[in-house]
């Protein structure tokens, strides 16, 4: 790891200090907005643009340092190199709280709530002070909480560090405290005399040419962990007593190799040769199926359902409509049959033949009540829009009381002034009730026209002058 971070510190650090570095962070967080980084303490980084502070919760740094936007560039620093889930799972495991062996001084980089990582100067660590750490999986495997008698101080030479007040980080080279377990003896009871060992076995998949399951196990007395190699792919590892299966795909002629080795040891080398798969069995043809459709026609007094029997049917149909049978019909005939529908009431459709649900509960609602019983009427009124020289227009707007719907109606003036009036749109009113508008003319004598319509009929088309209109 430390090669590794080597190679990625100055890198890192020559980021930090350029424009290319916002354009690398919008893939993670979108497009941030550079800006002046607020004054900070640098020992400390208590301040507003800190990614976390005062915890040694490593979890708690991976979510925050995610927010802010810069996980993946901070992750890719330590080599772990995922994305979505996967990266927050790994930088968890991957990062561990050590202390500093000796006082350092580092180069901070700081990173704002924009998911902006700016270099902020030196700043030293102190020894004892906690930091985070990216770990190596092998060395975590073999980390002890020490000093103990079984464990062993080892001095850890990093490139790169979090310290957990304030989860930015610090480049630089660290020594930092970690144990590790003592080297064990090896004896000869510690040699494994249980084995992993492997399998081959074909199987003929659906419309190619099969496949070779590949069975790895590890012994039940096995003293250890068990990795495999499959064709040069890793599995594992594998706990003892447990087994993996692997597929691998052969081709329509000829042979696939399958090569397996554990632990150095070869288990299988074989040539598997392409299975000979039968070809699918064609589809069932679809045998024709009665049929039903069904549609509310007001002048039928209810819902029409139309049954029918396929052409191509084998055999007669009979069919069950809410309770009531109706058939049997010949294949290629059909029958129509009027479920009638309660005014202003729902009516529900089930249909089904030989077993076979046609129609399953269908609703259809009653919509051939009476229309609105839409009327206008217009006459001259006294000037209660307080309209300098002028007068209105009082148009009254009715729903009758026998209608089963509410009326909109569309209301225009026209000819009598400049700008005109409308069309506007008045409703919906409701049956029995009324509306009144009032619309402003003047009174120079100038004639127009009112219009009414509602539905699509019109209602009112009546010429005026002044404030008389035709007929008064």
């Amino acid at each position: 790891m430390a090669r590794g971070l080597k190679a990625a510190g100055p890198a890192f650090a020559t980021l930090c200090a350029c424009v290319a570095l916002l354009a690398g962070l919008s893939a993670a967080a979108g497009a941030a907005t550079p800006h002046t980084p607020l004054n900070y303490d640098p020992a400390t980084q208590s301040h507003r643009g800190a990614c976390s502070q005062d915890t040694l919760n490593v979890a708690t740094a991976v979510g925050d340092l995610n927010a802010n936007g810069v996980l993946g560039h901070y992750a890719s620093i330590v080599g772990v190199h995922a994305t979505g889930s996967a990266l927050l799972t790994q930088m968890r495991a991957t990062l561990m709280v050590l202390p500093v062996a000796s006082q350092t001084v580092t180069a901070n980089h700081g990173c704002t709530t924009d998911g902006v990582i700016f270099p902020a100067g030196p700043r030293t660590l102190t020894k004892g002070e906690t930091v985070a750490v990216a770990v190596p999986a092998k060395l975590r495997a073999h980390m002890c909480s020490g000093p103990a008698p079984d464990c062993r101080r080892e001095v850890l030479s990093v490139h790169a560090v979090f310290p957990t007040n304030c989860w930015n980080l610090n480049q630089g080279t660290i020594g930092v405290v970690i144990y590790v377990h003592k080297p064990r003896a090896k004896t000869r009871a510690q040699v494994r005399r249980a084995r992993a060992s492997a399998q081959v076995t074909t199987a003929c998949g659906v419309g190619n040419a099969g496949t070779a399951d590949v069975t790895l196990s590890n012994a039940l007395g096995a003293s250890a962990r068990a990795l495999f190699l499959v064709n040069g792919r890793r599995y594992g590892p594998l706990a003892a007593g447990h087994s993996l299966e692997i597929p691998v795909a052969l081709r329509s002629a000829g042979y696939v190799p399958i090569r397996v080795s554990s632990d150095g040891e070869l288990l299988v080398s074989q040539r598997v040769p392409a299975n000979a798969c039968p070809a699918p069995a064609p589809a069932p043809t679809p045998r024709p199926a009665p049929a039903a459709s069904a549609a509310l026609v007001c002048s039928a007094g209810g819902v029409v359902v139309t049954l029918a029997n396929a052409a191509g049917a084998t055999a007669e149909a009979s069919f069950d409509v809410n309770g009531t049978t109706y058939g049997p019909l010949a294949p290629g005939s059909s029958q129509v049959v009027t479920v009638a529908a309660a005014p202003g009431s729902a009516t529900t459709l089930t249909v089904s033949s030989g077993g076979q649900t046609l129609l399953n509960g269908t609703s259809y609602s009653d919509s051939c009540g009476a229309a609105p019983s839409a009327l206008a009427t217009a006459a001259c009124a006294s000037s209660a829009l307080d309209i300098s020289g002028g007068g209105a227009i009082q148009v009254t707007l009715s729903n009758g009381a026998d209608a089963s719907l509410p009326a909109t109606f569309t209301v225009a003036a026209t000819g009598n002034t400049s700008s005109g009036f409308g069309p506007q749109s008045v409703g919906p009113v409701a049956p029995g009730a009324s509306e009144t508008i009032l619309i402003p003319i003047d009174l120079s004598g100038s004639s127009g026209t009112v219009t009414v319509s509602s539905g699509g009929k019109q209602l009112l088309d009546q010429p005026f002058t002044g404030c008389t209109f035709q007929g008064e």
